[in-house]
């Protein structure tokens, strides 16, 4: 499942890049800091905002493919979140996989803002 998202981010990454607005940066910016807060009140035992973080992840990055302007990943995305959701909930139990992927976040969006490819590129691999 990480091999899809890896291969799609990726495919989007130039094209995001060339598209994104400030209001695109300010918009993934505001999910970072959701998912960020989220992720500060963690608790396995707390399944509405597990769940409400995974929809601002899942979020997150379907907007950063969106920015493609690619039709067919666009109409692709309802079926490829369904993909990522496993990825996402066995992120949940590793803390520290965890910390990292939502620090990733803010990492991508400054990559996007500087029209940094080699950072974004690198960074969803690692992500």
């Amino acid at each position: 499942m990480a091999h899809l998202r890896l291969t799609l981010e990726l495919g989007c990454a130039e094209k995001a890049i060339e598209n994104v607005t400030e209001k695109d940066i300010d918009y993934l910016r505001g999910l970072c800091e959701t998912i960020y807060t989220l992720a500060g009140k963690k608790d396995d035992s707390d399944n509405f905002s597990n769940t409400l973080m995974h929809e601002k992840d899942m979020e997150f990055h379907t907007e950063i493919m969106k920015l493609s302007g690619n039709s067919l990943i666009n109409s692709l995305l309802p079926l490829v979140v369904e993909f990522f959701d496993e990825q996402f909930l066995s992120s949940l139990s590793n803390e520290i996989e965890f910390k990292k992927g939502y620090q990733e976040h803010f990492e991508m969006v400054d990559a996007l803002q500087n029209g940094d490819f080699e950072k974004l590129s690198a960074v969803i691999r690692s992500h």
